[in-house]
């Protein structure tokens, strides 16, 4: 875990306990990212959906629906349809999806994302230039 997350945490754990809180939020990108993580290893499959194996769009759905930022209504989750999500942002941060020609992920920071691979055959991390261009940055957080 990364020293300056644990550092905010702690922060936020003394003011819970400050102003009597039985409760500690984490921040909703930080979520995505922690959820995310989570699926690293599984498996590549096409049209797998999770939680024990994923393509793309399932990835990505599967780990926005689990942390509460879009619906589990069956709307159109495939990659195309996941361009329509949030709205469109030229300032990627933490947790924004990132849309391909064919192909979605989790955009991590300047130079990464997480998403489920077909070539590596699971969910890594890896370089956000894949040789695919990149057709646009959606934010679903809101921030």
């Amino acid at each position: 875990m990364d020293k300056q997350y644990i550092k905010s945490l702690l922060k936020e754990v003394l003011a819970a306990l400050d102003e009597d809180e039985a409760i500690i939020k984490i921040p909703l990108r930080d979520r995505v990212i922690e959820i995310a993580k989570k699926y690293i290893e599984k498996p590549y499959k096409w049209g797998g959906d999770g939680p024990n194996e994923f393509d793309c769009s399932g990835f990505t759905q599967y780990v926005y629906r689990e942390a509460g930022l879009i619906p589990n209504d069956g709307s159109d989750t495939a990659s195309k349809g996941q361009r329509l999500w949030g709205k469109e942002t030229t300032n990627p941060r933490p947790g924004d999806l990132i849309c391909y020609d064919g192909h979605v992920a989790i955009y991590l920071d300047k130079d990464r994302i997480i998403h489920a691979s077909k070539s590596a055959g699971k969910v890594i991390i890896a370089s956000k230039n894949i040789g695919i261009p990149v057709l646009c940055y959606r934010n679903l957080i809101g921030d």
